[in-house]
């Protein structure tokens, strides 16, 4: 309801209680900690799950076309849509990096603690559940909109970083880093597959020095 209902027609209201929406998500990720599994009741994962959803790039003509379920024919009607659903994308995301952050701070602090014992099987499908979800994301370009708050014009790499769709990546990078240490040879993939991501979006490819 709230993700498909409350959010997208909450264009008129305050900045302030859209944030509260948001939070409800954000908070509803600490519940339910020790029973996130496959099953799609635990409230940790739909939480987290939607957050992704709602923080997912889509070219603007696929929101178009999700505004149709809501009957909207004015066409100032589906602009204004279009507009919320963005909105509200970049409004999620710094919540969501925060979110993930937090998740991969405490995997990490946890498996130290746990010595030689592997965490339990569902620690493991937490993380990699949210880890597999920051490869795949692309978000929208620009989130924190930090063009419009530079008093000059002068380019910095996080300008350039900004500007594309996987910038969270790079919001994410010290932390991901600190996965070289974890034992999950599984976990270790996925953030193999993340930093290649990384070098991709950096421009960054394997060149023979010697040719």
């Amino acid at each position: 309801f709230i993700i498909n209902t409350l959010i997208p027609n909450s264009l008129f209201l305050s900045h302030e209680l859209q944030s509260r929406l948001l939070k409800l998500f954000d908070m509803g990720c600490n519940l339910d900690y020790s029973s996130f599994t496959n099953n799609s009741t635990a409230i940790s994962k739909i939480c987290i799950t939607n957050l992704f959803t709602l923080c997912r790039y889509k070219p603007k003509e696929e929101i178009v076309k999700e505004s149709e379920a809501l009957h909207l024919t004015n066409s100032n009607q589906i602009e204004e849509f279009v507009a919320i659903k963005i909105k509200i994308a970049k409004m999620s995301t710094p919540i969501l990096i925060r979110r993930c952050r937090d998740m991969m701070r405490k995997f990490l602090d946890d498996e130290i603690k746990s010595g030689a014992m592997p965490l339990s099987r569902t620690r493991l499908e937490e993380i990699k559940f949210v880890l597999d979800n920051i490869r795949t994301l692309d978000v929208y370009p620009d989130f924190l909109e930090l063009s419009k708050k530079k008093e000059n014009n002068e380019l910095c790499v996080m300008d350039v970083v900004a500007q594309s769709k996987k910038a969270h990546l790079f919001f994410l990078h010290p932390i991901l880093a600190e996965f070289i240490t974890t034992k999950e040879t599984d976990i270790k993939m996925i953030i193999r597959d993340i930093f290649k991501l990384i070098s991709t979006q950096m421009g960054i490819k394997d060149i023979d020095l010697y040719s």
